[in-house]
Parts: structure tokens; sequence; C-alpha cells
């Protein structure tokens, strides 16, 4: 028995620029600096993880607008 792809199921996959991860990148070590600097309760680093392994990804498979086949 074969499967049907199931439309609803699909994901887009949205590959972002470079210098947009590394904006986000800067602004989120901006806060965690001035929250540590004020003494407040510095967040979880797991969307600084989850962005570095976004731009990893652009790395192994090229960067969209950079030449690569994507962009």
């Amino acid at each position: 028995m074969t499967r049907e792809p199931i439309w609803w199921d699909a994901r887009l996959i949205v590959m972002r620029a470079l210098s947009v991860i590394d904006a986000e990148l800067r602004a989120l070590a901006a806060y965690r600096a001035a929250c540590a600097a004020a003494g407040d309760p510095v967040r979880s680093s797991a969307v600084v993880d989850r962005l570095l392994d976004e731009r990893l990804e652009l790395d192994h498979f090229g960067r969209p607008g950079e030449g690569s086949a994507l962009g």
C-alpha cells in the first residue's frame, strides 16, 4: 500500500539571509549582556542555539542571494 502525500502536512522551508540571522544574534547578545549587567536573570540560550543551527545549515547548503543555487 502506498501513502498519498498529505497537503496540509507539507512544511514550507524558508532559507533566510545570513545577514538577517547575524543581526538577530547581535540583538540577542546585546539583550543578554544588558540583562547580565543589570543583574537581571538571563534567559535560556535555546533561541541563540536555534539561530546558530540555522546559520550552520546555510553554510552547508549555500547562502541565498550570495551566488548559491538557491538564491
